[in-house]
């Protein structure tokens, strides 16, 4: 019995480190790597299906690696997301239709698609009441779950204007990467008595996994794998 215990143990420990769970909840999650650290933000899919599709597209095609925010207004916004260092703009799909609507405010630490409804976005650092009031309005499609510590170190970096841009970043501030993170749940099988000599299942579940994640199970002593595979790949995210 303690074989089995250490052995979920293990299991567990594994895909915590390979996957680090999500806060629960039926939507997307996606974890923004920046220079200055971590954000962690949920999507609001069952608000607006087609921007968090268009968001996600961006990301899983790496679109948004090695771009930077270059705009930081402290007390506004922070955007990001089509422009390189040298605030050369990359080329985006054609834009995307809003998905606006009056329950979707502009609150500090929601996440919008900008004017142009193609690739940029931005974070509200303060509640912009100002923006909900536009039209056509700004489609919020998701909310900072985690680091938004990050998020006002980005909003409190020094900025200057350049020609035809405003509050850029003195230094880069850079988005390495943008990827789904992954919730996981441990299924055990049927069996009555989880014992030494018992045949058991365990199945591992990732919800939103990163294209290209495997997870291994490893074995201690005195436990054998009857059936499956030690390294199974993990199905990524369907859109």
């Amino acid at each position: 019995m303690k074989a089995i215990h250490r052995w979920l143990l293990s299991l567990c420990t594994i895909l915590a480190a390979i996957s680090p769970a999500a806060a629960q909840s039926p939507n997307p999650v996606v974890v923004i790597e920046t220079s200055l650290g971590a954000i962690k933000v949920e999507l609001f899919a069952d608000k607006a299906p087609n921007t968090v599709k268009n968001f996600l597209q961006y990301a899983d095609e790496r679109f948004y690696d090695g771009t930077i925010f270059h705009r930081v207004h402290s007390n506004f916004f922070i955007q990001g997301g089509t422009h390189l260092p040298g605030l050369k703009e990359k080329k985006t799909r054609p834009p995307i239709m809003s998905e606006a609507n009056a329950s979707m405010r502009n609150l500090r630490g929601t996440v919008g698609l900008a004017r142009t409804a193609t690739a940029s976005f931005f974070f509200n650092v303060a509640d912009n009441a100002s923006l909900d009031q536009m039209q056509p309005r700004y489609t919020v499609f998701g909310k900072v779950i985690a680091g938004m510590d990050v998020v006002d170190k980005i909003r409190m970096v020094p900025t200057a204007n350049r020609p035809n841009f405003d509050a850029v970043p003195v230094e880069d501030v850079v988005i390495r990467a943008i990827r789904l993170a992954s919730h996981f749940s441990l299924v055990l099988g049927k069996s009555p008595v989880y014992d030494a000599g018992k045949i058991f299942t365990i199945t591992a579940h990732i919800e939103h996994p990163v294209r290209g994640q495997f997870l291994t199970l490893e074995l201690p002593a005195g436990l054998e794998r009857v059936e499956g595979k030690e390294i199974q790949p993990v199905t990524v995210f369907s859109e």
